[in-house]
C-alpha cells in the first residue's frame, strides 16, 4: 500500500512538473513571466494535494469501519484533484502562443481523464481507507509536533505507526499497487509529451526582432553600409622604356615587358556594394530559424515626418548566423546602380532610407509573418588609394622608404609607376636562400567618406580585408635587363609569383631560371609588379617593387656584455676584453678568425665615435640621433700588430651614470653598437653588440658617537653657552658640533664609512671640514625638516605661537630638479652638495614666514654654530627650561665628493636642543600673615632657587651645611634685573581657579608692592642689581649671597579692608640676565588669615 500512496503522489508531481519546466524558459519575455506566475500558483494548489495525500496514511481499522461513506468522499475528491489540474493548466495556457496550440493540448488531457477512469476502480476500492487515513495521520502528525515537549509519548507513536502501517498491508493487494502504478507510469508518460510541446512553443518559436543600433543619425537608429566606389585602369603606350637606377654613376635599365603589362592610366568609375551585417535581439533568446529563406528586408523611403513611399536600396538577404547570446546576424546587400547614381541620398528632401526584417514564422498549420522594427540605412563610401606597406619600421625585408604617405604616420606606399622603382632604392630585401611572403609585407590605403568616427583618409586594410569589396591582389615580374652586359636580374627569382612568394633563384647557362638556390642570386634586384583587382579583374590600383637579393637577411647578435660601473666624478672606462670580443664576437656570433672578421666588418662609428642603436618594437634597428637616448661613447681600440684583438670601450660620464642609476630600478642600461659590412648592403649581416652597464654607488653611515655627548637614547644632542670661568661671561653662544664625535686623527669630527672601492667616496676625502672643497669634505647644515616646525607646547607652558624656518627645503641635483634630502634621494639621484639644503646656514623663527628673524648660524668652514641674540632669540630661549628643553634645531651632516656630489648617509641629521642657561625655580613654602605691622614681607631670593644649564644650584640648600660655593653664578650669568609683574598676580580667593583669576578681579584690598634693599616701592619698575664685583669662582661664599639676597628687595603684602582667612596667591617674577628675561617664571606664596583670627 506504502507504493499505491507514493504512486499516486508521483501523479501528482508530474502534473506540476509539466508547469515547473514552463518556468525554466529564461528569454525574459512578458509572456513567459505571466506563465511563471500562473505556474507559481499551480504549484500552491499541488501543495495543498500532496499535503492531503500524505495525511491518508492514517489507522487501517478506523478507515474500515467507515467504508461507504468514504468511498463516496474519495470519488468526489478525486474528480475535484483532476478537474482542478485540468482548469490550472487550462489557465496557465490560456495565454499561449496559438490557439491550434492550445487545442491540441486540451485533446492530450482529455486523454489523460480517460486514462484515469481506468483506474477508478480501484481506487474507488480504498476510498473508505483513505477518508480515514487522512483523519488518523494528522491527529499523528499532531503528536510529532509534541515530541520536543512530551518526550515520554515518543513510544506510544512508534506503536501506532506500526499498527498503521501493518492495516495498510491489508488494504489491498500487490497486484492492485502494480496496476496502479502502470497506469500513473502511462499518464506521466502522456504527460512528459505536453511539455515536450509546450517548451517547443514557448522556448523556440519566435515572437519577436529588434534592432540592435550601432549608430543614431538624427536621433533616429540606423547601421551603416559602406560601399565602394573607385576608378579601375586600362593599359596605354609609351616609348619610355630605359631610365637609370640610383647609383652612382648610374647603371641604365631597359624595361623588356610588354608596355601593356605594366604601363597604366585611369580609365573608368564604377561602385561596388559589398556584403554587410545587422544585428537583431530574437524574443526569446532561445528562438530558431530554420532557413535563410525564411528571411527577407522590406523597406522604404519615408518623410522625417509623415510621407513614405517604396525604398530605392533594394535590400537583399545574404546569409545569416544564430548566436547563443539571442542574436541573429544578418548579411545584406544593396542595389550598386542605385549606389552609383546616389540616388539613396535623399536628406535634402528630408527623406531617408529604412528598413526592417521580415522573418516567416510557421505556427501550427499557418505561416505568421515576425517584423522586426525600422531603422535607418546610412550609406557611406569608400574608395581604395595605394598598395602599401604594412608598417613604417624596416621589418620583413624593408630596407628603404618608398613614397611616402600623404597622411602623417602612415606606412609608405609602393612606387606607382616602374619608373620611379627603377630610380630609386630597392625597398625591400630577401636573402638568397630565403623567401618573402609579399602577402605578409602589404596593406591597401583607402578613404572613407563619411560622416561617423570611420572618417578618414589613406586608412589601413591589412592584407585580407579587401576581399569584402570585391578585391583581389594579383603579383607578377616585370622583365628588364641591367648595366651593358644586359643582366635579366627578374630572372633571379622564381618566375611563378602568383602566390606572393618570392623565391631568389640562380640561372644557368642559357639564362634560364632554375629552381635552385645559389650565391649567385645575390646583387640582383627584381622587379615586381603588384595589383589589386576588382571582381571583374580590372586593375584598380598598382605599385612596383625592385627587390635586393642579399647574402645575409635580416641581422646577427651577440650575447651580452655586461659591466659594473662605479659612480664617481671621473666617469668610467668600461672595456670590453680581448677574451670576450673572442669568444662571444668571433667565435660565437661572426664565426670567424680575428683576420677574416677584420677584412668582412668595420665598426659603424661618426667620427670616431660609435653609434648607438635601438631595436623597435617592430623589430626595427634605428640609429639613435636623440642625445637623451644616448649613453656615454663607445670607441674602437685597435691594435694592428700581432694576433692581437681590438677591443672596445665604453666610456660614461657622470651624468650617463646617474641617467642610468635612476632610469631602471635595476641601474643598468644596456646599449648596442653595430659591426656592419664593408662589401655594401648585400654581403653579410650587420652584427649588433649589447652592452649593459650596471651603475654601483657608496653609501654610509656618520659615526663614532660619543656616548656621554648624546642624550635620549643616543639621540639627540644639546647646545649650551660656555662653562662659568672667573671674570667671563655668556654673551657668545658658540658650539662646536664636532665635539659630540671621536677623535680622528687629532680632532673630533664624524666618520661616514664610505662602501669601499669608489675613488671619489673615501674617508680622506670626507676627513676636511669644508664650505665647498674642490677636495671634497664634509659640512653640517640646518637641515628642511626645520622649515615650518612649530614650537610645542609643554607640562603647564602653552605654544609659544612661533615657527621655524630655513631657507631652502629641497636639494638640486646634477640636472638642475630639486628633491627632499632624504637617504633614498641622495642615493637614487646625484644631489649638488653646493646648492639648494646643503647651503642653508641660518635657522629662522617668527610666527609667520614674512615676520621671521634669525635666531641661529652654522659656519660651515669651522663646523660652529652659533646661538644670535635679539628680541626673539632672548624670548624663545628663555621659554622652556633647560631640563625640558623644545627650541630644537635639526642639524644636517652631509660628506661630498671632489665634484659636490652628497653620499647617502644613514643618521646624517640629528636634533640639537639650545639650553636656557639659568632656571629660578620657584620654592613653594613662601608664606605671608595677613595684619603684620609694616605689613608682611619675603626676600625674594628666598623665593626661588637659582641653576643653571648644567644643573649647578647658585646655593644648595639642601646640602648641610648650606652650600654657597657657586653664589658667584649669579655675576657669571649677569643677573641684572628683578621685577615683580603686581598685576599678573592670581589668586584662589573665593574659590576661584588661581591659573587664570587674576586678584585685582576679586579684591582691591588686597596689595602686593615690590621695594627695593631700602624699602622703598619699585613696584613697576623693579630692581637693577649688579654682581659684577662677584664673578669669580672665590666669592662663592654666603656673605656674597646674603648681599645678593639683600640686592633684590623684597615682596611687601598689606589688606586694607576686614579680617581675611588664608588664601593663596601666584606671583610672576621676571629675572633678567646676559640671554633675556626668563620666562614663565612664578612662585605660589600662602597669606595667612588675619592675625588672631583663627
Amino acid at each position: 500500500m506504502n507504493k499505491k500512496f507514493l504512486s499516486v503522489i508521483l501523479f501528482s508531481a508530474l502534473m506540476v512538473g509539466t508547469a515547473g519546466t514552463f518556468t525554466s524558459c529564461k528569454d525574459y519575455d512578458d509572456d513567459i513571466e505571466n506563465l511563471d506566475k500562473k505556474t507559481s500558483d499551480l504549484n500552491t494548489q499541488l501543495t495543498t494535494l500532496q499535503s492531503a495525500l500524505d495525511a491518508a496514511k492514517s489507522d487501517i481499522a478506523a478507515a474500515k469501519s467507515a467504508a461507504d461513506a468514504a468511498k463516496e468522499a474519495a470519488a468526489t475528491a478525486k474528480a475535484e484533484a483532476i478537474q482542478a489540474a485540468v482548469d490550472k493548466v487550462n489557465e496557465m495556457l490560456k495565454d499561449a502562443p496559438s490557439q491550434e496550440a492550445l487545442d491540441a493540448l486540451k485533446t492530450q488531457i482529455s486523454a489523460i481523464e480517460t486514462n484515469l477512469a481506468t483506474i477508478s476502480g480501484t481506487v474507488d476500492a480504498n476510498a473508505a481507507a483513505i477518508a480515514q487515513l487522512k483523519i488518523q495521520m494528522v491527529a499523528v502528525e499532531k503528536y510529532k509536533e509534541l515530541i520536543d515537549a512530551n518526550a515520554e509519548e515518543i513510544d506510544k507513536i512508534n506503536v501506532a505507526i506500526t499498527a498503521i502501517n501493518k492495516a495498510m498491508e491489508d488494504v489491498a493487494t500487490t497486484a492492485d499497487v502494480k496496476a496502479i502504478d502502470d497506469k500513473v507510469t502511462a499518464i506521466a508518460a502522456q504527460i512528459s509529451s505536453i511539455n515536450d510541446g509546450l517548451v517547443t512553443l514557448l522556448t523556440k518559436e519566435l515572437r519577436s526582432l529588434v534592432f540592435y543600433p550601432e549608430l543614431y543619425v538624427g536621433g533616429i537608429e540606423a547601421t551603416e553600409y559602406e560601399a565602394m566606389r573607385y576608378t579601375y585602369k586600362k593599359t596605354s603606350t609609351t616609348t619610355e622604356i630605359e631610365f637609370n637606377d640610383e647609383h652612382s654613376p648610374a647603371v641604365k635599365c631597359v624595361i623588356t615587358e610588354p608596355v601593356a603589362n605594366w604601363n597604366y592610366v585611369d580609365d573608368k568609375k564604377d561602385v561596388f556594394a559589398p556584403i554587410d551585417t545587422v544585428k537583431y535581439h530574437m524574443n526569446p533568446s532561445s528562438a530558431l530559424i530554420d532557413k535563410l529563406a525564411d528571411l527577407s528586408f522590406v523597406s522604404r523611403e519615408t518623410e522625417y515626418i509623415t510621407r513614405a513611399n517604396d525604398s530605392k536600396l533594394k535590400f537583399k538577404v545574404e546569409n545569416m548566423e544564430q548566436k547563443k547570446d539571442g542574436f541573429i546576424s544578418v548579411g545584406y546587400s544593396l542595389d550598386k546602380t542605385v549606389i552609383y547614381d546616389k540616388k539613396y541620398d535623399n536628406a535634402e528632401k528630408g527623406e531617408a532610407s529604412i528598413f526592417a526584417l521580415s522573418a516567416n514564422v510557421k505556427k501550427a498549420d499557418k505561416d505568421t509573418t515576425i517584423t522586426s522594427d525600422y531603422a535607418m540605412a546610412y550609406i557611406s563610401e569608400v574608395t581604395p588609394m595605394a598598395i602599401a606597406y604594412k608598417s613604417n619600421d624596416l621589418v620583413d625585408g624593408r630596407v628603404n622608404t618608398a613614397v611616402e604617405c600623404s597622411t602623417a604616420n602612415n606606412p609608405d606606399e609602393l612606387w606607382t609607376s616602374v619608373k620611379d622603382a627603377i630610380t630609386h632604392a630597392p625597398t625591400l630585401q630577401v636573402a638568397y636562400d630565403e623567401s618573402i611572403d609579399l602577402k605578409k609585407v602589404l596593406a591597401t590605403h583607402y578613404d572613407w567618406n563619411t560622416e561617423t568616427k570611420n572618417k578618414g583618409t589613406h586608412k589601413i586594410w591589412p592584407y585580407g580585408a579587401e576581399a569584402k569589396f570585391g578585391l583581389k591582389y594579383d603579383f607578377a615580374l616585370i622583365q628588364y635587363k641591367t648595366g651593358n652586359n644586359v643582366t635579366s636580374d627578374s630572372k633571379y627569382v622564381q618566375q611563378d609569383i602568383t602566390s606572393g612568394v618570392i623565391t631568389p633563384s640562380i640561372v644557368n647557362e642559357k639564362g634560364e631560371t632554375l629552381n635552385q638556390q645559389g650565391i649567385s642570386s645575390v646583387g640582383k634586384r627584381p622587379l615586381i609588379r603588384v595589383r589589386v583587382l576588382d571582381n571583374q579583374d580590372r586593375v584598380v590600383l598598382v605599385g612596383y617593387i625592385k627587390l635586393q637579393i642579399i647574402k645575409e637577411a635580416g641581422y646577427k647578435i651577440t650575447d651580452e656584455f655586461p659591466k659594473d660601473a662605479k659612480f664617481g666624478c671621473d666617469g668610467v672606462k668600461l672595456d670590453l676584453t680581448w677574451a670576450e670580443i673572442s669568444y662571444q664576437l668571433l667565435e660565437n656570433t661572426a664565426t670567424q678568425s680575428k683576420d677574416e672578421f677584420d677584412a668582412l666588418y668595420k665598426f659603424t662609428q661618426n667620427n670616431s665615435v660609435g653609434t648607438q642603436f635601438e631595436l623597435t618594437s617592430s623589430n626595427e634597428w634605428k640609429a639613435i640621433t636623440d642625445a637623451k637616448k644616448i649613453y656615454g661613447e663607445v670607441e674602437e681600440v685597435a691594435d694592428p700588430h700581432g694576433t692581437t684583438n681590438t677591443i672596445l670601450r665604453w666610456t660614461l660620464s657622470i651624468s650617463d651614470m646617474q641617467r642610468i642609476y635612476q632610469e631602471s630600478d635595476s641601474h643598468s642600461k644596456t646599449i648596442y653598437v653595430r659591426y656592419e659590412s664593408k662589401q655594401g648592403e648585400t654581403a653579410n649581416a650587420p652584427i649588433y653588440m649589447p652592452l649593459k652597464a650596471t651603475v654601483l654607488k657608496p653609501v654610509g653611515a656618520v659615526k663614532t658617537k660619543i656616548a656621554e655627548y648624546w642624550y635620549e637614547n643616543g639621540t639627540t644632542t644639546r647646545l649650551n653657552v660656555a662653562y662659568p670661568k672667573d671674570g667671563g661671561n655668556t654673551l657668545q653662544y658658540v658650539v662646536e658640533l664636532d665635539q659630540v664625535w671621536e677623535v680622528v686623527g687629532d680632532a673630533n669630527k664624524p666618520q661616514f664609512g664610505p662602501t669601499a672601492g669608489f675613488a671619489s667616496y673615501t674617508d680622506a676625502i670626507f676627513a676636511k671640514q669644508a664650505v665647498n672643497s674642490a677636495a671634497g669634505g664634509y659640512k653640517y647644515f640646518f637641515a628642511a625638516t626645520n622649515d615650518e616646525y612649530e614650537l610645542p607646547a609643554t607640562g603647564t607652558l602653552a605654544k609659544p605661537g612661533y615657527f621655524l624656518y630655513v631657507d631652502n627645503t629641497k636639494a638640486t641635483d646634477i640636472f638642475a630638479k630639486q628633491y627632499d634630502a632624504s637617504y633614498d634621494n641622495t642615493l637614487e639621484y646625484a644631489l649638488k652638495s653646493d646648492q639648494g639644503v646643503y647651503t642653508n646656514t641660518k635657522l629662522y623663527a617668527g610666527k609667520t614666514r614674512a615676520a621671521k628673524v634669525e635666531i641661529a648660524e652654522i659656519n660651515q668652514a669651522t663646523g660652529k654654530i652659533t646661538y644670535k641674540q635679539n628680541s626673539t632669540s632672548e624670548f624663545l630661549l628663555n621659554y622652556y627650561g633647560h631640563s625640558n628643553a623644545q627650541l630644537v634645531a635639526q642639524i644636517g651632516v652631509v660628506p661630498y665628493t671632489p665634484c659636490a656630489i652628497a653620499m647617502a648617509t644613514q643618521n646624517s641629521v640629528y636634533p640639537a636642543k639650545f639650553l636656557r642657561p639659568i632656571d629660578a625655580n620657584p620654592v613653594e613654602d613662601g608664606e605671608f600673615t595677613d595684619a603684620e605691622a609694616n605689613g608682611s614681607k619675603l626676600n625674594i631670593a628666598d623665593l626661588f632657587h637659582f641653576s643653571d644649564w648644567r644643573d649647578k644650584k647658585f646655593v644648595d640648600f639642601d646640602a648641610d651645611p648650606v652650600d654657597y660655593s657657586n653664589a658667584w653664578l649669579f655675576a657669571y650669568y649677569n643677573v641684572k634685573q628683578v621685577k615683580v609683574l603686581i598685576d599678573k598676580i592670581t589668586t584662589d580667593m573665593n574659590g576661584h581657579d588661581i591659573n587664570n583669576k587674576l586678584l585685582s578681579q576679586v579684591s582691591t584690598k588686597v596689595k602686593f608692592s615690590q621695594l627695593n634693599p631700602s624699602g622703598a616701592d619699585v613696584t613697576g619698575t623693579g630692581v637693577t642689581v649688579s654682581f659684577a664685583a662677584y664673578n669669580k669662582q672665590s666669592a662663592g661664599t654666603k656673605a656674597t649671597y646674603d648681599a645678593i639676597k639683600a640686592a633684590m628687595g623684597q615682596i611687601k603684602y598689606e589688606n586694607n579692608g576686614n579680617n581675611v582667612g588664608t588664601f593663596k596667591v601666584r606671583i610672576p617674577v621676571e629675572f633678567t640676565y646676559d640671554w633675556g628675561v626668563i620666562q614663565k617664571v612664578w612662585v605660589d606664596c600662602v597669606v595667612k588669615n588675619t592675625i588672631g583670627n583663627n
